[in-house]
């Protein structure tokens, strides 16, 4: 229950929800409050990364409030059971309850009511930061959204803790009192804050993110409603008090995203919306596809969009060719909402027609105002310029020979903070216009001339800005950076300077945040970011190589003779990477191993995937190798994307060639023995979740000694347990080995078939001599047998049958396999006889047991060689006549019409006297006395019966039938 609803919480942080998705969670377990612990810890969970599973577990928890469940309680349960130690994992749960009484769905009083019969808060630490969560959270309530009496009732008990409610209220005041200096909001004259020094929104920014929940929540409300309502009075070209200009808007923005609050930045969006600027609706929308997930869960993504191209619409027709910043961010963000593909399509071709379009006002990609500022020396350029303003189409050649001259252009503001790049790339915007595919072509070529330079400026500096106006795609980058097998393994020889670490710096524009700077404006590094996320979100096939090319790179690159700097020596680039590397395993945890699956002599970079991946593992935790032992223990439902690939890299890691390699790897795969024996005895089945994710060969000698643990455990008469206790134990220990073996074969596409071993046959037969046994002494060993270890050996010959069926058995092992599966089914067939013996008083249905065994049979049957189905029939013809075992093995008993009939032959007389004084022996013998010496003797054979047929006349294959029927018998007379 626990991995199907992890699993299914999971894909829905990677797309939009809709309306049901609660109601099918809902249906997962009949366990409901299991459904709900689980849903929390998914939320508290560090190895869930981002905001936007607070949205999910609200989403979901308020659509089961519909089934009358309680989320209150289960939410004092979670954070009472669970320390919660972490202090990001508190802010989580603080955040998430914040919503929740945002929307009525967790009851303050109830909680207040809980802590005054707990005792109330007496300590100063109940309410500090590191304090319990459970009595933090009284702190981090969103004030706004108590009432009157809650307010006073939560200030007396914070009192009696020591937190003083004015200054809280004070600090609040004092922050919204900053934010409207930083927004231009006009305040009290004799404000003390004037006489301040102003703080930037950046720094305003970091101190909101570092405050508490309830701070944060009234910043969020009062923007949203305070700010936005008086943006929204002021909106109408007559008032000018409060104009809501491209600035305020970004700095109100980046405010509402410090504090994380999307519930408010919705609001602020929609209060936006009524502007008539198109760069600032076409902002809103990016802000939409920023978080998007988020605004999914939230469900607000699709009414959100219907409000803007509602807009797009309305503007259209009032401003023609200015609304293409919206139109643009709309065509951008169309495709990533379902059900949205005819509205795609008409935003890209509106697009496009505007791009096309020769009219050149301000707003267009070629304007007066932009071919002013590309006036320069060469005039040539110039006058090129000018023409393809006026073109409605260009032909190859033409948009060539206009395509190297701006590059170059462009190559020229290298490291010069030269703001006709902007204008440069809108020029390649309206060029690619005209054909996409060239043009995409000619860029490719133009990235493959920057990759194998050796001098220029860091490609974080060079390509962002060409991404972020749409003259670059992302699969062009992805094509020029992903190295081939071969190539990871080995750098080019004429890799040097800068070339020589390309993949890396590529790997590092796509994670780490851009600054904005004179020429890449702080929209265009919102853009970027947006750029960012979508590779993570949606392009994980593509950035797995490209890690993996990074990191071949870094090691080969190091052992220049002229080294470099490295990006992923940088440590905040690692920081990034590993925050990649845990969106990434939870895409795809195989691809992750391979793309860290590195071999080679660096120490250096085997120690940097050893970090990354601990990390990945234990996000807090101290760094170095992990035994296998430990990997096992941290098993979870949320850690067991990342045990799986630090279990493969521990098995990868520092193998050599040739026979160093077996030994080293069987010593690994005995370490990984041992663990698992031991996580086994602990009752430690978690990890097994990812053995069929393994290599072949580890998954195959893992299943191999679970099975020969669980043979051994089977009972006999032989080796009876001693204590009830040591039964107990050992079936336990049978249940967790037979997971495992589950867990390989089910897990595994195309499982290796495990041969029927005379130890399963001798084990089988052990059983049914207990169930056989008339001994009084064995009757609790029998009754035990009947419940539970009967049950679980027809579940793990279940799953032998079912790998049998899937794969052929080799024509040298086909006759000694048959006579081993022949044996199982003799064994088998007298368990079902058995089974018939034993009538169930109380416990499981033996009847049903039975029906169990015949079905495993009838599979085990399917395979059986004919000569080898030929023994077993003779050896149960005679001793049975039950028509279930008659039916197995595929032959009839008495039951044709002709079933022992016998032909009588007379032999000839006996001739001389030795031969009659035989007959008369044998005749005396029978009992026939000396009367039946005239008797002609006879001798008896088999009478072969044919059946009569309808044939009259002979036919070349049956030539003449004599026992055919003649149809003139059956001539109707009419009378």
């Amino acid at each position: 229950m626990r991995s199907t609803l992890v699993k299914a919480l999971d894909d829905l942080l990677r797309m939009p929800t809709n309306d049901d998705v609660g109601a099918q969670l809902w249906k997962i377990s009949e366990d409901k409050a299991g459904l709900i612990r689980t849903v929390l810890e998914w939320c508290a969970s560090l190895y869930r990364p981002g905001v936007a599973k607070i949205y999910v577990t609200a989403a979901v928890l308020r659509s089961w409030s519909a089934f009358d469940i309680d989320v209150t309680g289960p939410i004092l349960d979670f954070m009472s059971v669970d320390p919660l130690h972490e202090p990001s994992r508190k802010r989580l749960v603080y955040h998430l309850v914040s919503e929740l009484v945002r929307s009525g769905h967790f009851s303050v009083p109830r909680y207040m009511q809980w802590l005054i019969a707990r005792g109330g808060l007496w300590s100063p630490f109940d309410v500090h930061p590191d304090g319990p969560c459970v009595t933090r959270l009284l702190v981090e309530m969103p004030i706004q959204s108590l009432s009157d009496s809650m307010r006073s009732l939560r200030a007396t008990l914070l009192r009696r803790a020591s937190y003083s409610v004015e200054e809280e209220a004070s600090d609040i005041a004092a922050a919204i009192r900053h934010i409207k200096r930083a927004l231009s909001v006009p305040l009290e004259a004799d404000d003390p804050i004037l006489q301040k020094k102003p703080l930037g929104i950046r720094k305003l920014a970091q101190r909101i993110g570092l405050s508490s929940r309830a701070l944060q929540s009234e910043v969020g409300f009062w923007l949203s409603n305070a700010f936005a309502v008086a943006l929204d009075a002021n909106l109408q070209p007559s008032k000018d008090d409060l104009e809501l200009s491209s600035i305020r808007f970004e700095a109100a923005r980046t405010l509402l995203e410090a504090a994380q609050d999307f519930t408010m930045l919705e609001q602020f969006l929609q209060a936006v919306s009524q502007c008539s600027n198109a760069d600032i609706l076409g902002q809103c929308t990016d802000t939409i596809s920023l978080h998007l997930p988020v605004f999914a869960a939230t469900g607000a993504a699709k009414s959100l969009f219907h409000v803007f191209y509602g807009r797009l619409k309305v503007l259209g027709e009032e401003q023609g060719l200015g609304v293409r910043p919206l139109l643009a961010s709309l065509a951008n963000l169309a495709p990533r909402l379902p059900g949205f593909k005819d509205i795609t399509s008409q935003l890209r071709s509106d697009l496009a027609r505007t791009d096309r379009s020769n009219a050149a006002d301000a707003s267009s990609p070629l304007s007066d105002n932009m071919a002013f500022q590309l006036q320069d020396a060469e005039t040539e350029l110039s006058e090129q310029i000018e023409k393809l303003a006026s073109y409605t189409s260009a032909d190859r050649p033409t948009m060539e020979r206009l395509f190297h001259p701006i590059i170059q252009r462009i190559e020229s503001c290298w490291n010069k903070a030269d703001e006709r790049q902007r204008a440069y790339c809108m020029l390649l915007v309206r060029l690619r216009v005209f054909d996409p595919q060239f043009f995409d072509t000619m860029m490719r070529g133009w990235v493959q001339h920057i990759r194998k330079l050796t001098n220029r400026p860091p490609i974080i500096q060079v390509l962002p800005l060409l991404i972020s106006f749409g003259c670059l795609s992302l699969a062009i980058v992805f094509a020029t950076a992903t190295r081939t097998q071969t190539q990871s393994n080995q750098l080019q020889p004429n890799a040097v300077g800068f070339a020589s670490i390309y993949t890396q710096e590529i790997l590092q524009m796509l994670m780490m945040p851009l600054t904005p700077t004179q020429v890449m404006t702080s929209e265009d590094c919102y853009k970027f970011r947006i750029v960012q996320e979508r590779a993570r979100l949606e392009h994980a096939k593509e950035v797995m190589p490209l890690i993996r090319g990074a990191l071949a790179e870094y090691s080969a690159s190091r052992n220049q003779q002229t080294p470099i700097p490295q990006p992923l020596d940088d440590e905040k680039t690692r920081v990034q990477l590993l925050e990649l590397l845990r969106d990434l395993v939870l895409v795809d945890s195989n691809a992750a191993c391979q793309t860290l699956s590195l071999k080679g002599p660096d120490h250096k970079l085997a120690a940097l995937i050893e970090t990354l991946t601990t990390k990945l593992l234990v996000p807090h935790g101290g760094g170095g190798q992990k035994s296998f032992e430990q990997v096992l223990e941290l098993a979870n439902e949320f850690t067991l994307p990342f045990c799986q690939v630090k279990l493969s890299l521990n098995l990868a890691m520092d193998e050599a060639s040739g026979p160093e390699e077996a030994e080293r790897l069987q010593s690994r795969l005995e370490s990984l023995s041992k663990a698992m024996d031991n996580a086994i005895d602990a009752n430690n089945v978690m990890w097994t979740g990812m053995l069929s994710r393994l290599t072949p060969e580890i998954t195959q000698h893992l299943k191999s000694r679970a099975e020969s643990r669980f043979l051994d455990l089977l009972p006999s008469l032989k080796n009876q347990p001693v204590t009830e206790d040591v039964t107990n134990g050992a079936f336990h220990m049978a249940e967790n080995l037979l997971t495992v073996i589950h867990s390989v074969v089910r897990g595994t596409t195309t499982p290796k078939a495990s041969p029927f071993s005379n130890v399963i046959v001798d084990k089988l037969a052990d059983i049914w001599e207990i169930l056989a046994s008339t001994n009084s002494e064995h009757a609790a060993l029998k009754a035990d047998v009947l419940s539970r270890w009967l049950p679980l050996l027809l579940s793990y010959l279940a799953l032998l049958a079912s790998t049998s069926t899937t794969s052929a058995a080799d024509a040298t092992n086909k006759a000694s396999g048959g006579e081993i599966r022949g044996r199982a089914l003799l064994v088998l067939a007298g368990l079902i006889q058995e089974l018939d013996n034993h009538v169930p008083i109380s416990g499981p249905d033996h009847n049903r047991l039975g029906e169990r065994a015949f079905d495993i049979a009838l599979v085990l049957a399917d395979g059986l060689p004919e000569d080898a189905r030929q023994q077993c029939a003779r050896a149960v013809r005679d001793a049975t006549s039950d028509p279930r075992l008659r039916y197995l093995f595929s032959f009839d008993h008495h039951s044709g019409p002709a079933e022992g009939l016998m032909l009588a032959q007379r032999e000839r007389p006996p001739q001389t006297a030795q031969e009659r004084r035989a007959l008369a022996a044998n005749m005396a013998m029978m009992g026939l006395g000396t009367g039946a010496m005239g008797m002609v003797p006879e001798r008896l054979s088999p009478f072969q019966f044919r059946r009569w047929e309808i044939l009259s006349e002979p036919t070349p294959n049956v030539g003449e039938n004599d026992t055919s029927l003649s149809l003139t018998l059956f001539d109707a007379r009419k009378i």
